[in-house]
């Protein structure tokens, strides 16, 4: 559980600071702020560096991916496909820092960071839709092997062929194990031979 609560933690810290750098998004991530995305490249200092916020430096082309951003944090916080969600959101945090690293400090590499070590972690069991829709699952499995015990335990007819009350062909249907109604062929076979005679009777009183 406490992994869990961790993971609300970070996606409120996400969405926290998603919100705070809107305010300056056209100042710091679009070609009409402080980095051009002509010269992103040019002294990072960070060889190796990408970004999907440097593609374009359009202001509808970041809102987008602002958009995008918030969704995935959202699923995060609710746990909705945790680990799936977790790589997105980490690959849009590490592109969204990537675009202006002179506006960042050492609590984005730590966000950055928990969020990588996040994607091994199984912060989605609790307090989230997966482990929601996990608990549905159980049930449905124990619902099933429910109804097999119960068909299992119906008794089932056996199937007898005789000549001059000499059984030749039998059929052993039934699961003495799980029912203990259960009759074998031989009783069976005699319940049968009798009321066969019972009909005979009630014929020659009939005749």
């Amino acid at each position: 559980r406490s992994l869990s609560l961790m993971r609300i933690g970070i996606a409120l810290v996400c969405i926290a600071d998603l919100i705070i750098r809107t305010n300056d998004l056209t100042a710091h991530y679009t070609n009409n702020g402080v980095l051009h995305t002509d010269v992103l490249y040019q002294n990072n200092g960070r060889p190796g560096m990408w970004s999907i916020h440097g593609l374009s430096g359009n202001y509808s082309f970041i809102v987008a991916l602002f958009s995008i951003h918030f969704i995935l944090a959202f699923l995060f916080l609710i746990g909705y496909k945790t680990r799936i969600i977790t790589i997105f959101l980490w690959v849009m945090t590490m592109s969204l820092q990537n675009r202006n690293v002179y506006i960042t400090q050492a609590g984005d590499e730590l966000l950055r960071l928990v969020l990588l070590w996040g994607i091994f972690l199984p912060w989605g069991n609790y307090f989230s839709v997966d482990s929601r829709n996990q608990e549905k699952k159980k049930r449905n499995i124990k619902q099933k092997s429910r109804v097999m015990k119960e068909q299992q335990d119906t008794t089932k007819l056996e199937f007898l062929m005789t000549v001059n009350d000499n059984i030749i062909v039998q059929r052993f249907f039934n699961i003495r194990d799980f029912n203990p109604k259960a009759k074998n062929s031989i009783n069976l076979y005699e319940y049968l031979k009798e009321f066969k005679e019972q009909l005979c009777r009630s014929e020659e009183h009939t005749s």
